[in-house]
């Protein structure tokens, strides 16, 4: 079971103030990337939307019961501009801070989350172990973070199709202070293409059809909140999780593997 009763309550108390996706996803022993999907499934909608829905919310009443500037309430809840804080309100209240100012607005909240994941009755997952050596994805990397709808989304538009030889695509997801790592590529050597080492590990591998977010994030809450637990394997935490995509993704509904490192096997 995962609780994230503790993590809900660290980002109500830090809406006006900075938010520690690493310190939240700790809080829930998972990694960034595990968090930020399993939530997503959760909430029914990505970590920073609903952050950026609860802060627009809270605004309200700063600008209906306080003297505070539209421009301090803007740096308040992590906007860099009154303007860019205008839109973003707008577009979730329909109305511009000022409206609100002068009263009679009609206006919309996004409720606190109250979430317990408990798995009801068992599920049949199938998996394998398997030890790999070392490999190296050569291919792109970037930087996911909070403000991203979806964890590594731009860092797959910049991806190309895989070189000419290449049979398999990797993934690779690695905690990067309160962001995602994000290694996108395949073991085929290319030129100016960056390149990322796998240490030699144990691997558990779970086998995917099709790619389809919320089905995709359901089962890592699956695997992360109740295989583990039914298993006696730890995952190893200093490697990233790798998902194996094949070089032709031109199909929809194709085959693909989910990867996360393991430490040991209680015998």
């Amino acid at each position: 079971m995962i609780s994230f009763e503790n993590c809900i309550e660290e980002i109500e108390n830090n809406l006006a103030g900075e938010i520690d996706i690493e310190r939240l996803a700790k809080m829930a022993k998972l990694s960034v990337y595990e968090f930020r999907r399993i939530f997503s499934f959760v909430a029914g909608l990505p970590l920073s939307e609903y952050i950026r829905k609860r802060r627009l919310s809270l605004a309200i009443f700063d600008l209906m019961d306080t003297e505070a500037s539209i421009t301090d309430i803007a740096a308040k809840y992590g906007y860099d501009s009154s303007s860019s804080f205008s839109r973003a309100f707008r577009d979730f209240h329909g109305i511009s801070p000022s409206d609100v100012k002068k009263g009679n607005c009609r206006f919309n909240l996004m409720t606190r989350i109250t979430a317990e994941i408990v798995l009801q009755g068992g599920k049949d997952i199938s998996y394998s172990v398997e030890d790999e050596p070392e490999f190296c994805i050569y291919g792109i990397c970037g930087e996911s973070n909070i403000e991203d709808t979806e964890c590594c989304e731009q860092v797959w538009n910049q991806y190309s199709d895989a070189p000419e030889g290449a049979d398999r695509v990797f993934a690779a997801y690695q905690n990067h202070g309160n962001s995602v790592m994000c290694y996108i590529g395949s073991t085929t050597p290319t030129d100016n293409s960056t390149s990322y080492t796998i240490p030699a590990s144990r691997w558990v591998k779970f086998d995917r059809v099709g790619t389809d977010d919320a089905a995709v994030n359901e089962f890592y809450r699956d695997v992360l909140s109740g295989w583990f637990r039914s298993t006696g394997l730890i995952r190893r935490a200093k490697l990233p999780n790798v998902e194996v995509y094949p070089a032709d993704m031109s199909e929809d509904n194709f085959a693909w593997q989910i990867w996360i490192p393991i430490e040991n096997i209680q015998e």
